[in-house]
């Protein structure tokens, strides 16, 4: 996480280095956007959902970077990584606790997970060139990916607890949808929600409660730069 927060201080160096410079910025040929976001997220999933108020919800973590090929006006394709704390308990009685775990059930769970994924991403709002696209946009993608879940799960036994590793790889399809300013001609800073939709109902370490899978939604924000690799 030290290591997000110093690229992000780098990303805010240069922006503000960038009001002093001067950029071409009325040419259209800035094909590509760099992006990079921070923000809070939590799993929906059976041990940890916030609308039970039997169980916890206390949101963590997560930073992505993106990078995006314009290719046309108001289409780009966009692929992102991504790193997001996870955690959950189930407050329920240690005699609850004790029937989950003779089911080789989790009643907490606790650790990250890494993502990457690609998808097309329509604006709604965009002009033909750089300087008068609009100053307010709004976005929305849907994608296909993979995410690595590195978590440990707390077991309760008879003898007390057990802990057990959790990992494993699962695909997903990332749907996020934004608004965005454009505050200076070759940079936006953007509001996000997402929803990581997985295949896997085993993030919280419980896996027989429903037939529901374990979701991950997210909220950042976001700051971007259009640049072109040719100056």
């Amino acid at each position: 996480m030290k290591h997000f927060f110093l690229l992000l201080s780098f990303f805010s160096l240069c922006l503000v280095q960038a009001q002093a410079q001067s950029f071409n910025y009325k040419s259209p040929d800035r094909p590509w956007a760099a992006e990079i976001g921070a923000g809070a997220s939590f799993v929906l999933a059976d041990n940890s959902f916030p609308f039970d108020d039997q169980l916890t919800f206390r949101p963590t973590f997560g930073g992505s970077l993106g990078l995006t090929r314009n290719i046309r006006n108001n289409l780009g394709l966009k692929g992102t990584v991504g790193y997001q704390k996870v955690l959950g308990e189930a407050l329920v009685s240690r005699e609850e606790r004790l029937a989950m775990g003779l089911n080789d059930q989790a009643y907490q769970f606790y650790g990250y997970t890494i993502f990457a994924d690609i998808a097309p991403e329509i604006k709604y709002l965009n002009r033909t060139f750089i300087n008068s696209r609009s100053h307010i946009n709004m976005y929305t993608s849907l994608g296909v990916g993979a995410m690595m879940v590195l978590t440990d799960n707390q077991i309760q036994t008879g003898s007390g607890n057990q802990k057990r590793k959790n990992n494993f790889l699962t695909p997903i399809l990332p749907l996020r949808t934004g608004m965005s300013y454009r505050f200076l001609p070759l940079y936006e800073a953007s509001l996000e929600a997402g929803l990581l939709f997985t295949f896997s109902n085993n993030i919280d370490g419980r896996t027989n409660n429903n037939s529901i899978d374990d979701h991950i939604l997210t909220f950042k924000f976001k700051l971007r730069k259009l640049f072109s690799f040719d100056y």
